[in-house]
């Protein structure tokens, strides 16, 4: 918002880039009414606004907030399918191990999530739940590492902490889980899963389904619904092993297909370049 209106005032040309809408436009919080307006005002003389997922610029078009006319979508940041690759060198054994990254917020799913894996354990269900991440201080959102100590001793999660390399971590793990109700871009966690060859289990929102054919590369599930969630996670327990490699394999094909890094660069690039010549 800052950045777009000084480049106004300086008279800079500008491209806009909404990577995600956040808390803010979840629950329409009283700040909400003042950061559209500030939107708005940043956004108006801007000769292209890029979105990374269709829903936020359907619904930054419906405010108006920004014209139609301005608006691009591109999925995503991309994501560099060289550094994030599977070895093949760890074999699958049992039990199956489901995974997830990111900061530890309410919002991401988590408790929906722990409620899952409570359902799962209650049928008799033996499998492992491994996350790496840490709470988000100063966030209201943000989950007591207490919290997931907690889970941890009721035998729920596997917490593994905090790494600036998530490769070890996606290579040991066979399903990655990110049941966010957030309003994400398009979620990097999932995409470098994606390119790590893992299955996919994610909510059916803005960003997220984007990244999963359903009963291709995973499973969409409603947000903020355990009991659908645990279904999910169940199909994937009960899928022999050579479909859930295959789940794994589809992934990594649609990340090349569509989020492959010099892909999404190139489309940025000729939106700058097309807002130079308007």
């Amino acid at each position: 918002i800052w950045g777009n209106i000084t480049s106004n005032i300086l008279d800079i040309p500008s491209v806009g880039i909404i990577t995600g809408l956040g808390s803010t436009f979840i629950k329409k919080f009283p700040i909400y009414q003042i950061v559209k307006n500030l939107y708005k005002i940043s956004l108006k003389h801007l000769k292209r606004v890029i979105f990374q997922n269709s829903d936020d610029a359907k619904f930054f078009i419906e405010e108006k907030i920004v014209s139609s006319n301005k608006v691009r979508v591109i999925l995503g940041s991309g994501i560099d399918l060289e550094y994030f690759k599977p070895s093949n060198t760890s074999p699958k054994t049992s039990p199956v191990k489901f995974g997830y990254i990111g900061r530890l917020l309410w919002d991401k799913g988590i408790k929906e999530l722990i409620e899952a894996i409570r359902i799962l354990k209650g049928k008799g269900y033996t499998f492992e739940f491994h996350i790496l991440g840490k709470p988000d201080e100063g966030n209201p959102k943000s989950i007591p590492i207490e919290q997931i100590q907690k889970w941890e001793r009721e035998g729920l999660i596997s917490y593994k902490g905090f790494s600036k390399d998530v490769r070890p971590f996606l290579e040991e793990i066979d399903c990655f889980v990110y049941p966010t109700y957030y309003r994400e871009g398009v979620p990097r966690a999932i995409l470098e899963a994606m390119a790590m060859e893992k299955a996919i289990i994610t909510t059916n929102t803005p960003g997220c389904k984007e990244t999963t054919i359903d009963g291709v590369n995973g499973y969409l599930v409603p947000p903020k619904n355990p009991v659908l969630l645990a279904k999910a996670m169940e199909k994937f327990l009960l899928l022999p092993l050579p479909q859930r490699i295959k789940m794994g394999k589809n992934s990594r094909k649609l990340a090349q297909e569509k989020f492959e890094v010099n892909k999404i660069v190139q489309q940025y690039i000729e939106v700058i370049e097309e807002a130079l010549r308007v």
